[in-house]
């Protein structure tokens, strides 16, 4: 059974699950504690009809904007609106292609306003970034459309997924997921269908009865099967912890003290760093002989990371070592001070892009390279909608863009930009 925001692999494979649904919150990315409340929220591959495929650039969206929102990645158009003062709302889901024959995989949920030519995305849900955080799919209404046209949007979603599913199977699955809560079960995972606009399209298609009325029960109230089920997810999730343990210590090792550079004597290595360890993120020598390299400090607190807040530029000029920039905490934590591009300290461009590219690849190393490259592309999402410019400034270095380029992580033809303005909810009601 799906629902809208949820995470099933529609899949060309048939599928006979009564399974219960977990519209925008399958239950393995959710805490152990959520996972106690939703153990019936497991959601397995279902049917897909043919025509089900990445939804094409919609025609109120230029390419530029297009690629800007999603660079590049395919997606699925779920529902779209237009309202009565002329905004266009879509949300849209991404397609994953790990799956055989392609899938709405419903783990990356974005809603996109396009007003005055203009696209936006003024909310977002990525994984695994947002695994952990309990972020909920806001109602139509909190993002400006009123109740009728937030119903008209659920019902369009609801219509899209009964032409997956079934109208039947949809409906049980609806009333199902009423009846988990009425017994307190599954609030964090179901808590969308108490939506007044979810309430309400529901009704007018005949998915519960016109008079019904959501109850929710303060107290579980769990079954035999249940109670077995939340002892299975414990282990589960207790297998995954134990995973996630042997990839921190895989990354230890990986990420050791750098030991001296040969051409840096002791002595200067020693007043350069006072003996403490670091870690030798990149380094190149130029077409005139400079040896240069970017050093981050060595955590000597667990988890014994190279993620220190210390920063330093290291060159090596005729046998001896200095450090034209670096940026140390506490002391430079609220002072504004910038890291530097490398065209900026000497480096021509094509050097300062090389000396970006290594750095990019060890870290892709340790943190993986899809993993990465989608971090990267969402902070050039942030930049072109005005958040982030004081933290990731850097990415608009010259040097910087080509290296993600040539790395593939960002398109050849990508030009990034950043807004002066602030385009999300919450950044407005900050200012």
């Amino acid at each position: 059974m799906i629902f809208h925001g949820s995470n099933p692999k529609i899949m060309k494979q048939k599928s006979k699950s009564t399974d219960r649904p977990a519209r925008r919150g399958p239950i393995r990315w959710l805490s152990a504690a959520s996972t106690a409340l939703c153990l019936l929220a497991v959601v397995r591959p279902i049917l897909a009809a043919d025509d089900f495929r990445p939804s094409p650039r919609p025609e109120d969206i230029s390419e530029a904007e297009w690629q800007k929102l999603f660079f590049g990645r395919p997606v699925f158009i779920l529902a779209h609106i237009v309202t009565s003062k002329g905004v266009s709302w879509y949300e849209i889901h991404n397609w994953d292609e790990n799956v055989e024959g392609g899938a709405i995989g419903g783990r990356d949920i974005f809603y996109v306003r396009v007003e005055n030519g203009r696209a936006d995305m003024p909310w977002y849900r990525r994984f695994p970034e947002d695994e952990y955080s309990g972020k909920q799919v806001p109602p139509w209404t909190s993002v400006g459309l009123s109740l009728q046209e937030a119903t008209e949007m659920e019902k369009r979603i609801m219509e899209k997924l009964i032409q997956i599913e079934g109208f039947q199977e949809y409906k049980e699955g609806i009333q199902n997921a009423y009846e988990d809560l009425a017994r307190g079960i599954g609030l964090d995972v179901y808590y969308y269908l108490l939506y007044p606009e979810t309430i309400e399209a529901a009704k007018e298609l005949g998915l519960v009865p016109r008079n019904f009325v959501p109850r929710v029960s303060e107290k579980p109230q769990f079954t035999q099967e249940e109670r077995e089920a939340y002892r299975k997810a414990l282990a589960q999730h207790r297998a995954e912890l134990e995973a996630k343990e042997k990839a921190l210590a895989e990354e230890r090792r990986q990420t050791q003290p750098s030991p001296r550079p040969e051409e840096i004597s002791e002595a200067d290595w020693q007043k350069l760093f006072g003996g403490k360890p670091v870690f030798i993120l990149a380094h190149i020598v130029t077409s005139k002989g400079v040896s240069w390299y970017n050093i981050k400090e060595w955590s000597t607190s667990p988890p014994f990371t190279i993620h220190g807040p210390n920063v330093f530029y290291v060159r090596v000029e005729n046998g001896r070592a200095d450090m034209p920039w670096y940026r140390s905490f506490p002391q430079d934590e609220h002072s504004g001070k910038r890291v530097p591009s490398w065209t900026s300290l000497g480096l021509s461009l094509q050097e300062a892009t090389e000396m970006e590219k290594r750095k990019m690849e060890k870290v892709i190393q340790i943190e993986g390279s899809q993993d990465y490259k989608k971090v990267l592309q969402e902070c050039y999402r942030d930049l072109d909608r005005g958040i982030g410019l004081d933290v990731n400034y850097y990415l608009l270095y010259p040097e910087r863009i080509e290296a993600a380029k040539e790395l593939g992580l960002i398109p050849r033809n990508f030009v990034p930009r950043a807004s002066e303005t602030p385009s999300s909810p919450e950044k407005r009601e900050q200012r």
